[in-house]
């Protein structure tokens, strides 16, 4: 057992690590497309019809989808970073929040 993903309400372990380890992976690649077609449409805005109609809706709708996946490109390569760095080092997330100080509250003594 490592952990319990609260976001997917399932059990992060042994035979389902690697399903959730690519889940994560392409939901970063998806992101990362998202995040340059955002970025993309505030570079060239004339390309796209609702420029045309709404300029200001076009660079709030844009601006805030390029925002809001950049940030999420960072949370989730920090996420894989993070376990990619538990799969070398041969720990499981319980095993490394258990070993930080102070000790998170309701987790089990060492």
């Amino acid at each position: 057992f490592d952990h319990r993903c609260r976001y997917l309400n399932v059990c992060v372990a042994g035979r389902t690590y690697k399903p959730w380890y690519a889940f994560v992976a392409f939901l970063l690649a998806l992101v990362v497309i998202c995040g340059f077609a955002s970025v993309h449409a505030l570079v060239e805005p004339l390309r796209h019809n609702l420029h045309d109609y709404h300029p200001t809706a076009f660079f709030i709708i844009m601006g805030s989808a390029a925002v809001v996946s950049n940030i999420e490109v960072l949370f989730l390569f920090l996420l894989l970073a993070q376990h990619s760095y538990f799969c070398l080092a041969g720990v499981t997330t319980l095993e490394f929040i258990k070993d930080q100080d102070p000790p998170f509250p309701g987790l089990p003594p060492k």
